[in-house]
């Protein structure tokens, strides 16, 4: 019964935590013994201490936000995802309210980290399944606002007007001036 409780779930990753939750387990021990039950049973798969795969095919971005939580999946992946950037990489980046690096799998995971007040305003994130996501403007502007110049390859795609809207919340005047300039230079070649 408490197994389809956590296959019911449509998680693919749980901390120790959701475990408890899923399992209604109070007591820390009972709960560490059970799941090292669940992980010596294969289970569970141990990704990094308290956070489990249900399956060997997880959902890497759902990993992403357990890894590290609070983030949201932003950056260079999204807007590789986007088609704003060409340069291939299969590192996941987000930003959280810590700078981390982990490599869990042969996956690469990279937090960057933002202020406070910019994380927790949800304009322009995205609530997927079981996991948090920039769109392509949000993760633009995170990107211009946490490392200054970058290169674009191919901003036609990107919806100006949800970037302007979505801009104020940085309060940062020389990021301001960049937008406006990489959105006339936009506007001019097309």
């Amino acid at each position: 019964m408490v197994h389809k409780d956590i296959h019911n779930s449509n998680k693919t990753i749980f901390t120790s935590r959701d475990l408890a939750v899923v399992w209604d387990i109070q007591n820390r021990g009972v709960l560490k013994n059970k799941i090292s039950y669940w992980v010596k049973n294969n289970k569970l798969k141990r990704l990094k201490r308290g956070v489990y795969a249900l399956y060997e095919d997880y959902d890497k971005l759902e990993l992403s936000g357990k890894i590290l939580s609070p983030s949201y999946v932003s950056l260079q992946f999204v807007l590789l995802k986007g088609g704003v950037i060409f340069q291939y990489s299969e590192e996941i980046t987000c930003v959280g309210l810590l700078s981390r690096r982990f490599v869990i799998d042969s996956n690469s995971f990279t937090y960057r980290k933002i202020k406070d007040d910019i994380f927790y305003n949800d304009l322009g994130i995205i609530k997927e399944n079981n996991y948090t996501i920039a769109t392509t403007e949000r993760a633009l502007l995170d990107l211009m606002y946490l490392f200054g110049d970058y290169h674009f390859d191919n901003l036609m795609g990107v919806n100006w007007d949800m970037c302007f809207e979505i801009l104020p919340i940085y309060d940062n005047k020389s990021l301001e001036k960049r937008v406006i300039k990489l959105h006339e230079r936009v506007t001019k070649d097309a």
